[in-house]
């Protein structure tokens, strides 16, 4: 049996979290969900405690003191690069600097926000993107180097 992924879900709305935390649950993730960005930065600040997504809405908080949630997504970046984020924004305020892998809109179909759980939650297997391999180098010592032919004659 394969390990659940763990899910961090952040969210503005108690209502909201309840029920995306019911659909991801019965789909086969462990959730760990939030509605006070300090709490969430808690459980991000914590080297013991892991998780393989972090799903958060754009303002958190309340109306007098947002908070955004790209800084909980940068603050899980600096620990863990690699790891994965979707970030939520309202219909009409699509944020241009984020440090986010997906940007969603708060009311997308559960089919589709499914969908890219699954995507970013992937093993990704082979080299990682910027990572540089060195070829071994082979030396052939029956080649000899002065006998060079010329490359256009």
């Amino acid at each position: 049996m394969r390990p659940k992924k763990v899910l961090l879900l952040i969210l503005n709305s108690q209502q909201r979290l309840s029920e995306l935390t019911f659909i991801l649950t019965t789909r086969g993730y462990s959730v760990r969900g939030f509605t006070h960005p300090s709490h969430a930065l808690d459980f991000i600040n914590q080297p013991s405690l892991t998780y393989d997504l972090l799903l958060a809405d754009f303002e958190l908080g309340n109306k007098q003191k947002p908070y955004p949630g790209d800084t909980l997504i940068l603050a899980s970046k600096s620990e863990h690069l690699e790891r994965p984020a979707i970030l939520f924004y309202p219909e009409n305020q699509a944020p241009e600097d984020h440090h986010a892998d997906n940007l969603l809109v708060e009311n997308i179909s559960i089919a589709t926000l499914l969908d890219r759980v699954e995507v970013l939650t992937a093993r990704k297997r082979g080299p990682r993107k910027g990572s540089v391999r060195i070829q071994p180098c082979s030396v052939n010592l029956s080649v000899n180097c002065s006998a060079r032919v010329p490359a256009h004659a």
